[in-house]
């Protein structure tokens, strides 16, 4: 599922929150969080969109959080995003971003 599209600059480093609560059952928590960065338009070059750490918010743990940096000016990424959860539920949802030098 398509969450959200960013608009960013190369030289930025961000950070994103995904708030699965109303995603999850009640006591359930997100387990892991794990990302899969893929460049859209077809610009093969250097450097590429870097997603810097992915982790879980305590002491909740119902958020993602997410520091985003990088990619080429005119490019678009998309950022698949997989969270398990504490009863064994699988998520999958996407960011794309709009890498643009102003």
């Amino acid at each position: 599922m398509l969450l959200r599209r960013v608009g960013q600059q190369p030289n930025e480093k961000r950070r994103y929150i995904i708030d699965y609560e109303p995603f999850l059952q009640t006591g359930e928590t997100l387990s892991t969080v794990s990302t899969v960065v893929t460049e859209t338009t077809g610009i093969e070059s250097s450097p590429t969109l870097i997603v810097s750490s992915s982790s879980i918010e305590l002491p909740s743990s119902q958020r993602a959080i997410l520091f985003v940096s990088g990619g080429v000016d005119g490019a678009m990424y998309k950022i698949d995003v997989t969270v398990t959860t504490s009863l064994g539920q699988t998520r999958e949802d996407e960011l794309e971003f709009n890498i643009t030098e102003v």
